[in-house]
């Protein structure tokens, strides 16, 4: 069952054809993080009359019936996420995987601790994430962050998946009276 090529010989073949370029997502989505509100949209909305969602999550039981639903995962996990589009009366289901991730875990401790005045405190966010934004910096500092001064203090920190979380800490002064002499 070959390509008839009208007497002559080929040598080479035909060309490859790299069948990934054509494996095109039924859907796209965004934001995929614990406790995000996921946006889907389909990737080729031509010859669509509409379309019905099923969002595999059965802790949230919602459907959506738009080209561009929005939906709320209850918990981290895969999820198999079903699209029915209609057509001219026909309809097409194609069912996606999509991929929700917890957000990082960080701790610094007990809500509030108690200072010495001239004294100074170590917080520590913990270990393994990519960014960490101290007080509302704009810049990446690192896990630790060393407080001098009593307030609130609160970190943001952000893991390989783009999820985030923050904690805060209060800092108090000390009412510990020390005398000098005794």
């Amino acid at each position: 069952q070959g390509f008839y090529l009208g007497g002559r010989e080929g040598s080479a073949g035909l060309p490859n054809l790299m069948q990934s370029y054509l494996d095109i997502p039924t859907f796209t989505y965004l934001n995929h993080c614990h406790n995000d509100t996921t946006q889907f949209q389909i990737t080729n909305t031509s010859n669509i009359n509409s379309a019905n969602w099923d969002f595999g999550d059965s802790g949230n039981a919602s459907s959506g019936n738009s080209l561009t639903p929005t939906h709320v995962f209850s918990e981290p996990g895969i999820y198999n996420v079903t699209v029915n589009e209609v057509f001219n009366g026909n309809s097409f289901a194609n069912t996606e995987e999509v991929t929700i991730f917890p957000n990082p875990d960080v701790d610094l401790g007990p809500d509030t601790i108690f200072l010495y005045p001239g004294a100074s405190f170590t917080l520590d966010a913990g270990p393994g994430y990519d960014y960490y934004y101290w007080n509302n910096s704009t810049q990446s500092t690192g896990q630790y962050y060393v407080a001098s001064d009593t307030g609130i203090y609160y970190v943001t920190v952000v893991d390989t998946n783009c999820c985030y979380n923050i904690d805060s800490i209060r800092i108090l002064p000390s009412k510990v009276y020390l005398p000098n002499a005794f």
